[in-house]
């Protein structure tokens, strides 16, 4: 792992976040990827690495960038929060200001007065179409930030962002250009649309550093040098206990708890069948150990079958209003601490399930 190093705080030699490696990569097919997705812990340096990277291209080769954004509201005054903190460290003597264009479907950024850029938001992908051309000079577009917290993503998200790489990859007399997106986040979960749609939960152990796929490379890294600082922090040391210090600290994904992980012992009776994302999922009681069981292996003949969301509505699988009794036992066996699951995809489900 290579990394870059600059003085923070009262002298203090931290170590950062160096990306060459990832962007040196080839996919699967050893064919230049397209999509660039790294994952590491909070304050690892990731977000200033890429942030300078855009600013050295756009100095050096005069090539343009993109941000891209989740919600509308994040574009206004995007380039104070994508300058500040680097133009601090590396770029003192340069000056960053932008202005909305096209009734604010994007926001055009100028470095020194000069036009370096763009930022924009993903719920805008439909009107980006009808201005693509502005966008035909476009090097490399970033996504900061692309896993959220609270697991909130965009209705169709993925197909939004696939929309606006198509909007923006045309241009220099070609319909489609070769044009690198950077995804960037946080660890947050391995159930996160992206590596969802990417395969990347699947093959992600916990000594996976880099994997390649169809069009896309990805790197998972974890700063130890910053993740010892968080543990040193007051705040950090006051709250330890919760999942959210411990993911600071650890190389975790932050809503990934594995201590429910696991099958009971002996033999369960049947309760019901979740249906999520039209994949059915059983629910058995052992009451040997009192626990609640949640597998990927359903009984396809058992009436009670619950649908998690109105497209798992069926003939057969009805809405949470008609289980109401069900789902609060269910929620009972959580909350008290005796509920299992075979794996992450099963727990994700019951807990999209047992949602007030």
């Amino acid at each position: 792992m290579v990394y870059y190093t600059y003085k923070e705080g009262k002298g203090l030699d931290v170590k950062h976040y160096d990306g060459t490696k990832l962007l040196s990569l080839s996919d699967i097919n050893n064919k230049p990827p397209e999509l660039y997705v790294c994952a590491g812990n909070r304050t690892g340096g990731k977000t200033v690495y890429f942030n300078r990277l855009l600013i050295n291209q756009f100095k050096k080769r005069g090539d343009k960038f993109c941000l891209i954004f989740r919600h509308a509201y994040e574009v206004d005054g995007s380039e104070d929060s994508f300058f500040k903190d680097i133009k601090d460290l590396f770029f003192t003597g340069d000056k960053m200001r932008g202005h909305n264009c096209e009734s604010g479907i994007f926001r055009e950024l100028y470095l020194n007065d000069k036009l370096c850029g763009y930022s924009l938001s993903l719920k805008k992908a439909g009107p980006i179409k009808r201005v693509s051309h502005t966008f035909k000079d476009v090097k490399r577009a970033l996504f900061d930030e692309i896993q959220t917290e609270d697991n909130s993503y965009l209705p169709g998200e993925l197909s939004k962002l696939l929309s606006v790489h198509t909007s923006m990859a045309r241009g220099d007399g070609q319909p489609v250009r070769h044009l690198p997106f950077y995804l960037v986040g946080n660890k947050i979960s391995l159930l996160n649309p992206y590596y969802n749609a990417l395969g990347i939960s699947k093959r992600l152990k916990s000594d996976t550093n880099y994997l390649r796929g169809d069009g896309w490379v990805f790197e998972n890294y974890f700063n130890s040098t910053v993740a010892d600082l968080q543990s040193g922090s007051g705040m950090v040391r006051a709250l330890g206990g919760i999942g959210y210090a411990n993911a600071l600290k650890e190389d975790v994904y932050l809503n990934d708890d594995m201590s429910m992980i696991g099958r009971p012992q002996g033999r369960g009776r049947y309760l019901c069948t979740i249906v999520f994302d039209k994949k059915e999922y059983g629910i058995t009681i052992h009451y040997g150990d009192n626990i609640v069981y949640a597998s990927d292996v359903a009984d396809t003949t058992y009436p009670t079958k619950i649908a998690v969301t109105s497209g798992d509505i069926s003939d057969v699988a009805f809405g949470a209003d008609h289980y109401k009794s069900t789902l609060t036992m269910l929620r009972s066996y959580f909350t008290g601490g005796y509920f299992r699951f075979k794996n992450l995809t099963c727990k994700d489900a019951v807990l999209t399930a047992l949602k007030y």
